[in-house]
C-alpha cells in the first residue's frame, strides 16, 4: 500500500478521502444526523491533502473539532480520520509537519474528551456510556485522552516505520546510496593520499635545508672566532639559509592546514560512469548516456576531473530535483576537444507533480524565457565544477530551461593537448 501510496501523488488521498466519508460518515449520519455528517465531511476532506498540503489537513483537525463543540455533536466516528491522515503525515511530510500533525491532531482529541467530560450534564448518555458523578467526567476525561494519544501515536509510528522500511532497508535506494557514499570517500582518500605524498617531498627538503642551515651555523661560530671581521658575512649566509628553511615549513604547514575535499584508493574515472549512472537510477531517476565521436584517450588527471564534474551535475539533480526526474547526459568527442551536456526535466517533473492531479505542467511564459536568458546560475557546486573544468582549459555554463528544466555545458576545447594520456592539466 505504502508503495502504491507515494507514486500517486493525489489518487490515494482522494480514494481514502470517499472512503471515509462514505464509512465514518454514513455511520455519524445514522447515528446523530446530517450535522454530524458535515463534520465527518471536513475530516475527511483533510485526507486529500495529507501527503503534499500537511497544512490543509491540521487545518481541517481544527475546524472539524471547532464544528463539533459548536454544533454540540457527540465524539465523532470519523475522529478516527484525524489517525489516518497522521499516518500519511509521518510516511510523507518533513518532519516539521509530522510533529505539528501529531500535536494537532491530540489536541484536538482532548479537546473532544473535555467536551465528553465537562462539557455536558451530568447523567448524560453517550453511546451508552452515563456520567454519574464528578468522579466519572475525570475517568471518561483520562481514558479518552490516553486513547487519543495510542492511536495517533502508533498511526503515526506505523507510518514511519513503513516509509522507512520502503526507502532504506535492503531496497535498491539503499544499495544506491552506499555505492554513491563511496565514491565521495574515494575522493577523500585520493585526496588526503596526494597530500601525504606532497607532505613527505617538503618534509625531506626542510630537513635538507635545516641541516645546511645547522652546518652554515656552525661554520659561522668557528670563523667568526677565529676571524671576527668576516662575522657579518657568516650571519648573512645563516640568515638566507634560515628564510629558505622557513618556506619549506610554511609550504608544508599551509598543505596539512587545508581541509582536505574529502579521505588509499584512486579516485573514480571516467570509465567508472556506468556504475554511477546505475546507482542514480536505483535512485529513482532515469539517466541516458549518449556518446557521439572517437572518444580520446584521456590521462589519469582528465577523466578523474571529468567524472568528479558528472558526479557534482548528477548530485545537483538528485537534490533539487524530485524522484522520477529524467537526466540525458551526452558527450560530444572532436579531434580536439570534448563537450558534455546534462540535461535534465526536473521543473517539468515537480510542476507536473505540484499539479492537481498526476497532470501537466502548469506551463511558463515570456516573463521566464527572458528571466532564463539573463539568469546567472551561481553556486559552491557550479563553483567547483570551473575549478576543475579550468585545469584542463574547460569552461562550465549552467542554464535554465523554462518549464523543463536545467542544461550544464562543459566544454574542454583542447583536451587533445593538455588532457590526453601522458600529459597533466595545467591549472
Amino acid at each position: 500500500m505504502i508503495r502504491w501510496i507515494q507514486d500517486h501523488r493525489w489518487l490515494p488521498g482522494i480514494y481514502l478521502a470517499v472512503s471515509t466519508a462514505l464509512i465514518f460518515g454514513g455511520a455519524d449520519l445514522i447515528l446523530q444526523g446530517w450535522q454530524a455528517l458535515l463534520c465527518s465531511l471536513v475530516l475527511s476532506i483533510g485526507l486529500i491533502f495529507a501527503r503534499s498540503r500537511a497544512w490543509v489537513t491540521a487545518l481541517s483537525f481544527v475546524l472539524g473539532t471547532a464544528l463539533e463543540l459548536v454544533l454540540g455533536l457527540y465524539p465523532l466516528v470519523a475522529s478516527l480520520s484525524t489517525s489516518f491522515a497522521i499516518f500519511l503525515i509521518a510516511a510523507f511530510a518533513n518532519a516539521v509537519w509530522r510533529q505539528i500533525s501529531v500535536i494537532a491532531g491530540n489536541l484536538a482529541g482532548f479537546v473532544v474528551a473535555w467536551q465528553i467530560a465537562y462539557g455536558l450534564p451530568l447523567h448524560t448518555a453517550i453511546y451508552g456510556v452515563g456520567l454519574a458523578n464528578e468522579n466519572g467526567r475525570l475517568s471518561i476525561f483520562a481514558i479518552s485522552g490516553v486513547l487519543v494519544i495510542a492511536i495517533n501515536s502508533l498511526a503515526w509510528l506505523l507510518g514511519r516505520l513503513l516509509i522507512t522500511r520502503l526507502l532504506h532497508v535492503g531496497t535498491d535506494l539503499d544499495q544506491a546510496v552506499v555505492v554513491r557514499a563511496q565514491r565521495a570517500m574515494q575522493y577523500q582518500l585520493a585526496d588526503l593520499a596526494t597530500r601525504l605524498d606532497i607532505a613527505k617531498e617538503v618534509t625531506s627538503v626542510a630537513v635538507q635545508r635545516m641541516s645546511n642551515l645547522l652546518s652554515v651555523a656552525d661554520g659561522a661560530s668557528f670563523a667568526t672566532k677565529a676571524n671576527p671581521a668576516i662575522s657579518s658575512e657568516s650571519f648573512a649566509r645563516v640568515s638566507r639559509h634560515s628564510r629558505e628553511a622557513q618556506v619549506e615549513l610554511r609550504r608544508l604547514q599551509d598543505l596539512l592546514s587545508n581541509e582536505p575535499g574529502d579521505l588509499l584508493e584512486p579516485a573514480p574515472r571516467l570509465d567508472s560512469l556506468d556504475s554511477l549512472v546505475v546507482s542514480f537510477r536505483q535512485s529513482g531517476f532515469g539517466i541516458g548516456v549518449q556518446s557521439v565521436g572517437e572518444p580520446l584517450e584521456l590521462s589519469i588527471g582528465a577523466s578523474q576531473a571529468i567524472y568528479r564534474i558528472l558526479f557534482d551535475a548528477l548530485e545537483n539533480v538528485a537534490k533539487h530535483n524530485p524522484v522520477g526526474t529524467s537526466v540525458w547526459i551526452e558527450f560530444s568527442w572532436t579531434a580536439d576537444g570534448l563537450q558534455i551536456l546534462v540535461k535534465d526535466n526536473g521543473i517539468q517533473i515537480s510542476d507536473a507533480q505540484n499539479s492537481f492531479g498526476d497532470g501537466e505542467s502548469v506551463g511558463y511564459d515570456a516573463e521566464d524565457d527572458l528571466e532564463a536568458l539573463v539568469e546567472q546560475i551561481e553556486g559552491p557546486g557550479i563553483l567547483a565544477m570551473r575549478q576543475r573544468a579550468k585545469l584542463f582549459e574547460g569552461t562550465v555554463e549552467a542554464t535554465r530551461m523554462p518549464g523543463v528544466g536545467f542544461t550544464l555545458s562543459v566544454i574542454f576545447p583542447n583536451i587533445k593537448s593538455v588532457g590526453v594520456d601522458g600529459t597533466e592539466g595545467r591549472s
